[in-house]
């Protein structure tokens, strides 16, 4: 198949137009969203649920005791990470009181999280993708977990991510139990510019013993697209500035490992994000995402078919019902967060960047700071509505 170079990138920016498009209609910015004619109509209606998710959140705005910048700096303090958890669950706490256990209460409600500096911090966005894009993407892994030596399986390593015990067990899953980072750039474990020079995630270059990395990739075309739109509407700068990057590497300037192999997989690469981790049927301990910006935003999305899905964030204060469909944009360097087991198979797909890449490409990689309420008042025209403390979360635990 012969594509464009940049095939993918501009994927991403058609979806991301429109979806711009569409929340400058509903704000009254802008009136007539007007589509590009190569966007599916399918497609359209799954981006004007993601706006009408957006909006949904922007009307519950919850406002946390702390700022993110207090939150940073016990972080970068010298103490272990173990210690540094507990030391921000013990300072920090969310806006939510506790149950009468001493439990965090279910937050079923599409949210919004507002530092006291007036920072968007987070977003819940529950029902964020429609049934149809849940069964498509759950078809690419199943299709997947058929290669004989699939790259979604439990590796073998000493890390958390690949505990045995947190897997499903295969022989009753349609969908092979694993996890697998999906990264058109990124450095090796322990490599950084100073020591050494990025390019495509091993997960993606096919071989005997790793099959399947480009399919999947061609397979989560759209998805990642509409993943980029989202990103494009709650954090515009980082958006801007992580397409200008990937634009810097496609267009070969930069030095890279395998750029042949790179330049092979940017025709489906339609993620504004460096890097992808594709999880299927596991537990997800407490952790935070250390090699992430401190404040740029991680996107969680779900699919599957399942219930009693719970993704539980201690600084928010906050027990979400994790249901297929659901999306949570958190910075995982700050937030630590951990999801449970479910009663069926659900795939999590966990969009992330690398700054030290693109300290790489650009020299410098200077991290956005989060957009106000006020940043995108201007943005797109949004009511500038009152937030308020507390009390909107599901208490009886319905989904």
């Amino acid at each position: 198949m012969s594509k464009g170079q940049g095939e993918g990138l501009d994927l991403c920016r058609r979806f991301a137009d429109y979806a711009r498009t569409v929340l400058e209609e509903r704000t009254g910015k802008e009136p007539g969203a007007q589509a590009s004619p190569d966007i599916p109509l399918l497609i359209r209606g799954e981006i004007e649920t993601m706006v009408d998710r957006i909006l949904a959140a922007w009307r519950n705005k919850v406002r946390l005791s702390y700022t993110l910048d207090q939150a940073v700096e016990l972080i970068t303090e010298g103490s272990s990470h173990k210690k540094k958890d507990e030391l921000l669950r013990e300072q920090f706490r969310g806006p939510f009181p506790p149950n009468a256990d001493g439990s965090d209460p279910l937050v079923g409600t599409p949210t919004i999280f507002v530092d006291l500096h007036g920072y968007i911090v987070a977003w819940y966005l529950p029902g964020l993708f429609t049934r149809r894009r849940s069964e498509r993407t759950v078809q690419s892994l199943a299709h997947i977990s058929t290669y004989p030596n699939s790259i979604l399986r439990v590796h073998r390593t000493d890390s958390w991510r690949d505990r045995n015990d947190t897997f499903a067990d295969p022989n009753k899953c349609v969908m092979e139990p694993g996890n697998v980072n999906l990264s058109i750039c990124w450095f090796s474990q322990g490599r950084g510019p100073h020591n050494g020079t990025p390019g495509p995630s091993s997960s993606l270059k096919e071989t005997a013993n790793n099959q399947g990395g480009p399919h999947l990739l061609y397979e989560l075309r759209d998805a990642n697209a509409l993943i980029g739109a989202l990103l494009s509407l709650v954090h515009p700068d980082l958006f801007k500035l992580q397409m200008d990057m990937l634009d810097r590497l496609a267009s070969g300037e930069v030095k890279v490992n395998d750029a042949s192999i790179m330049q092979e997989l940017f025709p489906d690469w339609s993620t504004p994000f460096n890097g992808l981790a594709v999880i299927t049927n596991r537990e997800t301990l407490y952790h935070r995402d250390t090699k992430g910006g401190q404040r740029t935003f991680d996107i969680l999305t779900t699919f599957g078919e399942y219930t009693g899905g719970r993704l539980h964030v201690p600084l928010l204060s906050a027990n979400f019902i994790y249901g297929p469909g659901t999306g949570v944009i958190l910075p995982g360097y700050i937030f630590e967060h951990g999801a449970c087991k479910t009663d069926s198979e659900r795939l999590c797909l966990a969009s992330y960047v690398r700054p030290n890449v693109g300290a790489a490409v650009f020299g410098a990689y200077d991290e956005p700071p989060l957009p106000t309420m006020k940043t995108l008042v201007h943005e797109y025209h949004l009511p500038l509505a009152e937030i308020v403390s507390s009390n909107i979360w599901t208490s009886n635990g319905h989904e």
